[in-house]
């Protein structure tokens, strides 16, 4: 007669076996990933935002990340500690010393999120008169992100999906305050599908120029990460914006425009048939064409200020998390730590047939 108690008895040793291993395994993951710890470099010089303004994702950011903050010095080389580089709504223009850097970051296979403002205009004057002039942001990076095949066009959107504002109607003893639907503060929906955008409903941007996808390298491949709903239209800058447009209709022209975009491959440099800039430091050549390297433009800088909904920070971070996957270093680790669970995995089960095998009655026909 055979041993159900003796055989049950190997199979939950066999099943602790498994789990046992599973749990060294994902130790062994999570050592990897601390010990790996992605660095990020918050490039400062341009009147970027103040630390105060974006506190909140400095402190999510602090808590899965190292981040440094910086000025860039025209020196090749200074940023290739960083996986990532993150540039928020800088107001002033870039030294050709300066882009000539962020290139050959990008050409040693670095990695850049860009929170770029795609237009100017005054807030102050918007509430006090209720209207005011809107014109295209220029800081000397439209021949850098052409070259890269990416462009912001001067535009604004205004789109049906949309947020409220605080305003105050009347003057003097009448004034009422008030909210107004306000087209130009967007809700962007994500694209579906992308690790990025992963559990992300909607994405709150203020002011926003649509990106346009330009004649990009073989080697380069455009995913829109973000775009409007389609229920609004653009208007040229330069342009007016009026509060009382909260209150106006417009013409749905049904693009969905895209907001926040990548390119991943290998870009060719801006520098590639060019002098280098007098003022840049470096004792290397120019290198003319990256390694494997990522970059998300966003054509929005509100996204990362405090006070947005939580999907503003999460899309942040999944977006920096996916800028710093390096799939060539992961990949024989995970390949490596499966290949030892599957040899354990094999070898208990071959140990349990075994044994179900000496189980079993020597006398045929035993009972």
């Amino acid at each position: 007669m055979k041993k159900p108690f003796v055989e049950s008895n190997i199979i939950y040793k066999t099943i602790l076996l498994i789990l046992l291993t599973s749990t060294l395994t994902m130790n062994s993951f999570s050592a990897y990933s601390q010990q790996d710890t992605i660095s990020v470099a918050f490039i400062q010089g341009h009147n970027e935002w103040k630390e105060e303004s974006v506190s909140e994702i400095l402190d999510s950011l602090s808590s899965y990340f190292r981040v440094d903050m910086g000025m860039l010095t025209g020196t090749v080389g200074e940023l290739d500690a960083y996986d990532v580089i993150i540039v928020a709504s800088p107001q002033t223009a870039f030294s050709d010393a300066e882009k000539y850097e962020l290139d050959q970051y990008l050409m040693q296979g670095g990695n850049m999120l860009w929170l770029l403002d795609g237009c100017r205009l005054s807030l102050t004057e918007l509430y006090l008169k209720g209207e005011t002039p809107v014109m295209s942001m220029d800081l000397n990076l439209n021949d850098l992100f052409f070259t890269y095949g990416l462009r912001i066009a001067p535009t604004i959107v205004m789109d049906g999906l949309c947020d409220s504002i605080d305003v105050t109607i009347g003057s003097g003893e009448s004034v009422v305050p008030s909210r107004l639907l306000w087209p130009y503060s967007i809700q962007l929906l994500p694209s579906e599908r992308h690790p990025i955008t992963n559990g992300i409903r909607k994405v709150k941007g203020d002011y926003l120029s649509p990106i346009e996808i330009v004649d990009t390298a073989e080697d380069l491949t455009v995913t829109t990460l973000l775009h409007s709903s389609g229920k609004g239209e653009t208007i040229s800058l330069p342009g007016m914006i009026e509060l009382s447009a909260g209150n106006s209709s417009f013409t749905p022209d049904g693009i969905r425009y895209p907001i926040a975009v990548m390119a991943e491959g290998l870009f060719p440099s801006l520098f590639r048939n060019r002098m280098v800039p007098a003022e840049v430091h470096t004792t290397t050549t120019t290198l003319k064409k990256s390694r494997p390297a990522k970059i998300i433009l966003v054509s929005t800088g509100s996204i990362i200020k405090d006070g947005n909904p939580k999907d503003n920070n999460r899309f942040l971070l999944q977006s920096i998390r996916y800028l710093a996957r390096k799939d060539s270093e992961t990949s024989p680790r995970m390949i490596h730590s499966f290949i030892v669970l599957g040899i354990i995995l094999i070898g208990a089960i071959v140990l349990l047939i075994r044994r179900r095998k000496c189980s079993e009655p020597l006398v045929p026909g035993e009972e």
